[in-house]
C-alpha cells in the first residue's frame, strides 16, 4: 500500500522446516526476549539466503513476529478454533500487551524496531465468545483489533498508529 517493491524470501514448513524458522519460547523466556530473538533468528536467516542463492539481488531483507503478553506468560498461536476461544476468555476482561518486533538486514547490518501496544479487552461471555467468526487461526491476537474495532466503534484509521502488530499488518 506504500509504494514499495519486495520480493517474497520463504521459509519451508512441516516436516521440512527450517531451524530457524521454529518458534518455540525457551523455558521461562520474557516475552520481550522472546520476539527480538524470533525476528533475529528470521531476519538473519533470510539475509543468509539472499548471500548463499546465486541470481538473488542483494536488496534489504524485513522479517517480523508478533507474540500477545498476559503478565509476562506468552500466548502461543492456537492449534484450533477451541483454542482461540480458550485464549480470548483468557484475555477478556484484561490488559495485555501485543508486542511486534520488525528487522531489516542488509550486507551483514540488523536494524530492529518493537512496538509494543497495551491492549484492553472487554469482558466477553460465552455467547459473545461463540460469535467471533472472524478469528485468524494462525495468529489469534488479530481478532483483539477485531475487538476494538467492533466492540469500542472505533475509527480504523485511529488504531495502532504509533505501529502497534495490526498497524504493522502481521
Amino acid at each position: 500500500r506504500i509504494g514499495v517493491r519486495f520480493e517474497m524470501l520463504l521459509f519451508r514448513e512441516g516436516s521440512r522446516q527450517d531451524a530457524e524458522t521454529i518458534e518455540d519460547p525457551f523455558p521461562g523466556e520474557h516475552p520481550d526476549d522472546y520476539v527480538r530473538r524470533v525476528t533475529r533468528l528470521k531476519v538473519e536467516a533470510a539475509w543468509q539466503r539472499v548471500v548463499m542463492r546465486k541470481g538473488l539481488r542483494r536488496m534489504p531483507v524485513l522479517a517480523a513476529d508478533t507474540v500477545v503478553a498476559l503478565a509476562n506468560e506468552m500466548l502461543a498461536k492456537p492449534v484450533d478454533a477451541a483454542d482461540a476461544a480458550r485464549m480470548l476468555r483468557l484475555l477478556a476482561g484484561t490488559r495485555h500487551r501485543v508486542l511486534t518486533a520488525v528487522a531489516v538486514a542488509c550486507n551483514g547490518r540488523v536494524e530492529m524496531r518493537v512496538s509494543e501496544s497495551n491492549v484492553t479487552f472487554c469482558p466477553l461471555d460465552e455467547t459473545r465468545i461463540e460469535d467471533y467468526d472472524l478469528i485468524e487461526l494462525n495468529e489469534a491476537f488479530s481478532a483483539q483489533g477485531v475487538a476494538l474495532i467492533n466492540e469500542l466503534k472505533l475509527d480504523p484509521a485511529r488504531l495502532n498508529v504509533n505501529g502497534g502488530a495490526v498497524a504493522l499488518g502481521h
